[in-house]
């Protein structure tokens, strides 16, 4: 009787583990999304208005490289 107990319990510490990690893998999917979606859009922006001539194509590549870093 008592192997049933224990092989419940590991069985419901081993569910919650596997909801746990489905739940980080999910938050660190969108996260990564988001981050390069805004860092898609940075660069866009950047584009424009290196072609609108509102910056020097020195300060253009600055930026880029610190949108990199």
């Amino acid at each position: 009787m008592t192997d049933f107990i224990l092989g419940d319990y590991l069985t419901v510490i081993f569910i919650v583990i596997i909801i746990t990690l489905f739940i980080i893998g999910i938050y660190a999917l969108f996260f990564f999304i988001i981050r390069y979606e805004t860092s898609k859009a940075k660069s866009k922006i950047l584009k424009e208005r290196y072609i609108k001539g509102e910056i020097t194509k020195e300060e253009f590549e600055q930026m880029k490289k610190d949108f990199k870093d």
